[in-house]
């Protein structure tokens, strides 16, 4: 295992040791990580803090089942802040949690240019 995966799983161990303490619950809406954040919660000692998530790495899926507008993924980019606070919203009508966490990012580099001279 990396440091930085390792470093990881012990954050998650804590968060999750820490939500169990407080009888709370997390759900996940997960672009750039596609699913990592929600796999590490559901293989720690408290994993039933874990409600569930949506993996929305395609766009598709962030406008068709997260119920954010397309014409805020294109005025912004799918990975802006208003478009992570949209899928946050979106995944708050699907999934019952006390806690929602929205993830998208560039993954590499280069890529907010190529994505602007299209």
């Amino acid at each position: 295992m990396s440091t930085s995966s390792s470093n990881i799983k012990n954050i998650v161990e804590s968060l999750a040791d820490l939500l169990a303490q407080r009888n709370k619950r997390i759900a996940f809406a997960e672009s750039a990580t596609a699913g990592y954040l929600m796999s590490a919660f559901a293989c720690c000692v408290h994993y039933e803090v874990l409600s569930g998530g949506i993996v929305c790495y395609d766009a598709s899926i962030k406008t068709n089942l997260l119920g954010v507008d397309p014409k805020m993924i294109d005025a912004n980019s799918a990975e802006s802040t208003p478009v992570t606070e949209a899928i946050t919203q979106g995944l708050r009508v699907l999934i019952p949690a006390d806690y929602y966490i929205g993830i998208t990012g560039l993954l590499k580099p280069g890529e907010v240019k190529a994505r602007q001279n299209r």
